[in-house]
């Protein structure tokens, strides 16, 4: 197997866009063990809040009616 090596602005950007998908992440994973945190916070409820009409999935058309809803 062979390698090609990138050249230097596309290997900085693919740095950059790593680094920033690792900080996104960490920003995730922060917010989930807050939401944790609080008392009476329930993910199914949560879920069950955005999929209003059990679908059992949520996608970009349910995000936007819970948004909506609550005032964003």
């Amino acid at each position: 197997m062979t390698c090609e090596r990138l050249d230097a602005l596309c290997e900085r950007e693919l740095a950059i866009l790593l680094a920033q998908e690792i900080d996104f992440q960490l920003k995730i994973e922060q917010l989930k063990q807050d939401l944790e945190s609080l008392s009476g916070f329930q993910i199914r409820k949560a879920f069950k809040a955005v999929d209003y009409l059990n679908y059992r999935f949520i996608d970009e058309a349910a995000l936007r009616r819970f948004l909506k809803k609550i005032g964003h």
